[in-house]
């Protein structure tokens, strides 16, 4: 991960003042839903731009990932309030190693086409 890239996330986790060291199934309630929002506001700029949605976008659909982004970031250092920014983010970045080979296992190609199978 570009090191600019990784800046930004440690600032996401500095600005949340709601960050803390404890464990608040509350805030991490509330972290999900607004996830989940993101999620949602993805998907219906995407039903925007493929044409099944008539309604004028606020965000184009590359904020609203950059929006879930945020979120899920905040949401590893609340799921894991026992570790420093740092411990989380490069915990995050392990998995992220770990992870991609495998999804990209899952990609496969029929008839030139990229199929996602998920």
């Amino acid at each position: 991960m570009s090191t600019k890239l990784y800046d930004q996330l440690v600032r996401i986790i500095d600005i949340d003042k709601t960050l803390t060291h404890s464990y608040d199934t509350r805030l991490i309630y509330a972290n999900i839903g607004k996830l989940v929002e993101e999620v949602a506001e993805i998907n219906t700029a995407w039903l925007v731009m493929d044409g099944y949605l008539d309604k004028e976008l606020k965000e184009p659909i590359i904020n609203e990932i950059a929006d879930a982004i945020i979120c899920l970031t905040t949401l590893v250092v609340r799921l894991e309030p026992s570790m420093d920014k740092h411990e989380a983010l490069n915990g995050l970045l392990e998995a992220l190693e770990e992870k991609i080979p495998k999804y990209a296992d899952k990609i496969n190609y029929v008839r030139g086409k990229r199929r996602v199978c998920l």
